[in-house]
Formats: C-alpha cells, structure tokens, sequence
C-alpha cells in the first residue's frame, strides 16, 4: 500500500532555472517575431541563375570578406545595392536577373549577415561603409551608384560622406536617418543580454544589437550629412509603419549641398520598396544616371 505521501500531488513550484527558461523562450520568441516584422519581404532565395556570380573579397584594413552577388556587364557602369536589417544579398535578386545592358549591379551581405566573414555583429556605420571599399575602388567605366533600403540607408550616406571620390550618386530606399524616428523597445535590451542574445538565431541577434545602437549612430552622422556634395535621390513610402515618413523631412533638412536632391514621394507606399517599389526605384536609378551623363567622366 502506498503511504499517503506518495500520492499527493507535487505542488512545488517550478525551479528557478526553469522558470528561466521558459522566460527566455518566450522573450526570444517575441523578439523573434519583433525583429521579423522589420525584415524586408520575402525569404531569403537559393541563387540558382548562372547569370548571377557569387562572389568573396577581403576588405584589407578590416579584415572582413565581403560576400557579394554580381550580374550584368563587367566593368561598366556600376550600381551597389545594400540591404537592411536583417537581410542579405538574395534580397535583390529580382534586380540581379534583369539588369539593364550596360550596367553591372552588384548585391553585398553586410557584416553580420550571409556569407560575409567574421559572423560577429558590426554596428557602426562607419565600418559598414568601409566594407564596401573593394567594390566601389575597382576599375570601371561610367558612375558608381549606391541603392540602399532601410539600415542600408544610412550606411550609403556613411559611404557618401566618407569616400565622394568613389561614389557619384545615392539612392536611399525607406531609408532610416532620423534619430529622433529611432524608438528601442524594452524586450530589445531584454534580448541583449548574454542568455537571450545567445538563443535568438545569429542574424536576429545582429540586428538587435544594430536597432539598438542605431539611434547613437546616426547622432555620429548627421552633422556628415551636409557635407554630402553629389546627387541623392529619396524614395519613400507615405504608409511606410516601419520607418516613417517624418524621415523625408530630416533628410531634406540635412543634405543640405546635394547636388541635385531629389524626392520621389510613394503615396500609400510601405516600407518594402525593393520588391514593390521596383518601377520607381529602378526610375531613380535611370534618371540619376542620365544627369551624370551630361556631366563630364570621371576615372574611377
């Protein structure tokens, strides 16, 4: 016969290392989910066209490798579209299968991101730009462009400001610049700590620790941006929930010397220019290239 012990029911509580646990999974799942409601659009895509090449160069003073995609004819005129966070390459894919003749586009992974080494999580802006030397410093002719969306964004505004001679124009997509638009949620710093941080899948973490640090970054920038000479084009989505439009205002406040700056309005846009916004952005680009057509070439 069983004492009266034995079948009682367990009432203890869970242990605290439990409890832990599951307060960690569930953080995690939010953040998740937070994190993946800033992603931009589709899944990532296998990159299966022979028309596209994957690439992986050093970037000597840092010693990152640059993962890249490359398409189009080489050595010509040159466009670099740089994606948000999270992201990768594969997020232009669409733009890598038709490229217009007489253009080679070319799709990086950031730091943090892809196949770009090492994996760890890098947020200045300024390292983001210099990742970007070894394709904007090769040989080629016609300008070099930059398209950057979301995050990416200020970073082409970081490389604008910090190599003019490398660049001509910049196209910024739902760009984020405003550091007053920059809003960190508490389960953001939450998931940073060391246990959440290490749960949450690597290029959710990195984008974590990149949202959180942002808002400081872009502080470093702003006073750069009116020093910013050549020509940028805004695209922006009016119900664009991610990454408001209040930026446009910011934006046209500070490129005060743009050369010219223009804005291309998305009246009920979102924030997922790059696949819904193909036929404007694609607009900028033609244009922005035919102005610097009509100007005098520069060797690159």
């Amino acid at each position: 016969m069983q004492s009266s012990v034995d079948n009682e029911p367990n009432n203890k509580p869970p242990s605290k290392w439990r409890v832990g646990r599951l307060l960690a999974a569930s953080v995690s799942l939010l953040l998740i989910g937070m994190i993946a409601a800033c992603s931009l659009g589709p899944p990532k895509i296998i990159i299966d066209d022979p028309s596209i090449e994957r690439h992986i160069t050093t970037v000597s003073d840092s010693g990152i490798k640059l993962g890249y995609l490359q398409s189009g004819q080489p050595g010509s005129t040159r466009v670099i579209f740089v994606h948000g966070t999270p992201g990768d390459a594969s997020n232009w894919y669409t733009w890598l299968k038709n490229v217009p003749r007489d253009r080679e586009y070319f799709a990086v992974d950031r730091p943090g991101f892809g196949t770009t080494e090492p994996r760890g999580a890098y947020t200045a802006l300024d390292t983001q730009a210099a990742a970007l030397l070894p394709l904007l410093k090769a040989e080629h002719s016609g300008p070099t462009l930059l398209v950057g969306h979301s995050l990416g964004g200020p970073i082409i505004a970081a490389a604008a400001a910090k190599y003019p001679e490398l660049i001509d124009g910049i196209i910024i997509a739902a760009g984020a610049l405003d550091p007053g638009q920059e809003d960190v949620w508490f389960l953001q710093h939450l998931g940073n700590t060391w246990l959440l941080s290490w749960m949450l899948p690597n290029e959710l973490d990195h984008a974590n620790k990149e949202l959180i640090g942002l808002e400081d970054e872009l502080d470093i920038l702003a006073p750069k941006l009116a020093g910013i000479q050549m020509p940028i084009t805004i695209v922006h989505g009016t119900n664009d929930e991610l990454v408001p439009y209040a930026n446009v205002a910011y934006m046209q406040e500070h490129f005060k010397a743009a050369a010219p700056l223009s804005l291309m309005k998305v009246e009920g846009g979102d924030h997922f220019l790059p696949w819904n916004g193909i036929e404007i952005i694609n607009h900028a680009i033609d244009q922005m290239i035919v102005e610097l057509d009509q100007e005098p070439a520069t060797p690159k």
